[in-house]
């Protein structure tokens, strides 16, 4: 980034201070790195079978608790590992 003086106001305040100077290259590196952190912070999807009883014991167990099933198996996985 590039950077230039400039007198700013901030609640009746003036300050003197360094502000970044917005260029297209600045904008590009700026989008790369918002989507590389998007990208660390999704989640991903596990799919598997369970059987019938187990599948009945989750959703009851989750129904309880007043959570989706998804969050109460996250929860029981986080807790396993």
């Amino acid at each position: 980034m590039t950077y230039h003086d400039v007198s700013r106001m901030y609640h009746g305040v003036t300050q003197k201070g360094k502000r970044p100077v917005e260029t297209s290259r600045n904008k590009e590196q700026e989008t790369n790195t918002e989507e590389e952190a998007r990208d660390d912070k999704k989640e991903r999807v596990l799919h598997t079978r369970v059987p019938a009883v187990l599948e009945a014991e989750l959703k009851r167990f989750a129904q309880n608790l007043r959570v989706p099933v998804s969050n109460l198996v996250l929860t029981i996985l986080e807790e396993a590992l």
